[in-house]
């Protein structure tokens, strides 16, 4: 298991494991109550107890979650009146950038900006392809990014369809990303954090003509696999699971301008329901390829 990501954990499976194996993790949760005691002039890092964590091994919850506070006079004990309640993270879907998602990917959190400029979303680009990007929503921004390259051999440009700050689209070029810090593993990037710097480059990006949704997701069943395209086209939809293993093909199927809607029955191709877990759908035309990550309950 990978430790180093910033919005989930990759796990590496056995090929020899069935498709309804269960992952668990076991550990010690600390009392929301427990005693601490904070020093002045120092930085005292302080844990928020919170009753239901989405972090797998619970041993490394009160590593994720802690504030930074300074005291001006010593506090021997300290302690929280209530717990806290982990938010649902639920990540949303950019709708300007198109990439592909892989069951891989690093991690790259931006801490700065310069100026802070206010944009919609950010995305990042190797040799012209978007291999990830994200929606504003305040600052760092944690990015999964589908490719290996080093953080500063990619262009990282920033979308505002409002056209904030009196610009559109605004490209950092590889000269202006400065690593801060790094973990890799075995000659992967693993984990980075960023700043860009200097000035940007203003452009005018292609609006995208291809895109897809899938919905409900997490599903219990059916699920609606929604393509926007800008002209008439045959796709190829492919769903596999965690392993690489093709599970369900629907070939050929024609889609019109706009949007289109295709549904999966939660079936394989031979007619058997699904056990629950996480699938991919890889969504092909003669131009472009999609995958998207699906959730099935039950």
């Amino acid at each position: 298991m990978c430790l180093h990501k910033s919005n989930g954990y990759i796990l590496q499976l056995k090929e020899d494991l069935p498709d309804s194996t269960a992952y668990a993790t076991y550990g010690t949760q600390t009392p929301y109550d427990t005693i601490l005691n904070l020093l002045a002039g120092n930085e005292n890092w302080v844990p928020y107890f919170v009753n239901y964590s989405q972090t797998p091994a619970s041993v490394l919850w009160t590593i994720e979650r802690c504030k930074k506070v300074h005291v001006n006079k010593n506090v021997p004990s300290f302690t929280w009146s209530t717990p806290g309640v982990s938010p649902a993270f639920v990540k949303s879907e950019t709708n300007y950038f198109i990439y592909e998602e892989k069951p891989e990917y690093q991690a790259i959190v931006i801490e700065s900006i310069p100026e802070e400029p206010q944009f919609d979303e950010l995305g990042v680009f190797k040799d012209g392809v978007c291999v990830g990007a994200i929606k504003f929503d305040g600052y760092p921004l944690n990015l999964q990014i589908y490719d290996n390259s080093s953080p500063d051999e990619f262009e990282y440009v920033l979308y505002a369809g409002a056209k904030h700050n009196g610009f559109e689209a605004r490209k950092y070029s590889s000269d202006k990303v400065n690593i801060n810090d790094r973990v890799t593993t075995n000659g992967k990037n693993m984990f980075s954090i960023i700043s860009l710097n200097g000035s940007a480059n203003d452009e005018n990006i292609p609006v995208p003509v291809f895109s897809a949704s899938i919905y409900p997701n997490p599903s219990r069943g059916n699920a609606n696999i929604e393509i926007q395209a800008s002209s008439k086209s045959l796709v190829d939809i492919t769903i596999y699971n965690l392993r690489g293993q093709t599970i369900r093909r629907i070939m050929a199927s024609e889609i019109s301008k706009g949007h289109s809607t295709i549904v999966w029955d939660g079936k394989t191709d031979d007619g058997r329901a699904v056990a629950k877990g996480i699938y991919f759908c890889k969504i092909k035309s003669p131009n472009y390829a999609l995958t998207k990550k699906m959730i099935v309950i039950e």
